[in-house]
């Protein structure tokens, strides 16, 4: 019995440049009342090589110095991802050829489940709505939202042009940089930039430094899944006026955006 919850979504992971990414959620029952959950992330994408997957599940790993500069590296999150499943009495491994993609494979034992209602296996893609009234706050500004990732640009975007604010995107720091320098050129500029640190090619902190060497003086508002003091202090000094730890507060964001642009 599977879930299979997303089903050829194009770019929906950064390693994955053409084809898609399946997620699956499987139930194995071993008798009338013990069953064990296996989660299924597969991609198409560039694939892993062996001596790459020894490293995988340690620490700010990378793959390769080519694979960090083009995709960024699989910072801490496969190292996370270890070890809740081991907190959980499972185990995750993976499987890849390089250039033909992989599969991530998360196993837990459920225990009983004599109380459990049967759930409908059907295929199902699910929608996150967002949530209205937490917070009245509108926006009169225009607004540069910079992330390798696709998904942060549409989430930002979204809460953003829900509170009135008109947003430009830009997948990497020099794509931001350029998008700036038209502006500026036209005698203009963006109200506040919202900048990703960890970005392949180009970084946040190589594209603040640069965007106020061009004469940039409106707010840069650092986004980072580094939540420690160091990091924050390095952000200020590259030139953000302040910064927001991923992942996104919906509140946080909107308060400190109408801060800084009224």
């Amino acid at each position: 019995m599977f879930v299979d919850l997303l089903h050829d979504r194009p770019h929906a992971a950064k390693f994955t440049l053409k084809g898609g990414i399946r997620v699956r959620v499987i139930g194995d029952q071993h008798s009338a009342s013990q069953w064990s959950v296996r989660f299924d992330v597969i991609d198409s994408g560039i694939g892993i090589s062996e001596s790459q997957r020894k490293r995988l599940f340690q620490p700010f790993s990378q793959g390769d110095g080519n694979v960090n500069r083009e995709f960024g590296g699989t910072g801490l999150g496969l190292a996370i991802s270890k070890r809740l499943t081991e907190l959980l009495g499972g185990e995750i491994s993976v499987e890849s050829e390089l250039g033909k993609g992989s599969k991530f494979t998360i196993s837990i034992a459920a225990g009983h489940v004599r109380s459990l209602s049967a759930f409908d296996s059907e295929p199902r893609v699910s929608e996150v709505e967002s949530s209205n009234g937490l917070v009245d706050i509108r926006l009169d500004c225009h607004i540069l939202v910079v992330d390798d990732r696709r998904d942060i640009r549409f989430l930002s975007k979204r809460i953003l042009t829900g509170a009135g604010a008109t947003v430009d995107e830009a997948e990497d720091g020099e794509v931001a940089v350029a998008a700036v320098t038209r502006l500026l050129e036209q005698g203009s500029s963006y109200d506040l930039v919202l900048l990703d640190m960890q970005m392949p090619k180009m970084d946040g902190y190589a594209t603040a430094k640069s965007l106020r060497q061009l004469g940039f003086s409106q707010p840069i508002v650092a986004l980072t899944a580094d939540a420690m003091q160091g990091d924050m202090k390095r952000c200020i000094e590259c030139g953000c006026n302040d910064y927001l730890s991923k992942p996104i507060d919906k509140n946080l964001l909107l308060k400190l955006v109408r801060r800084l642009t009224h």
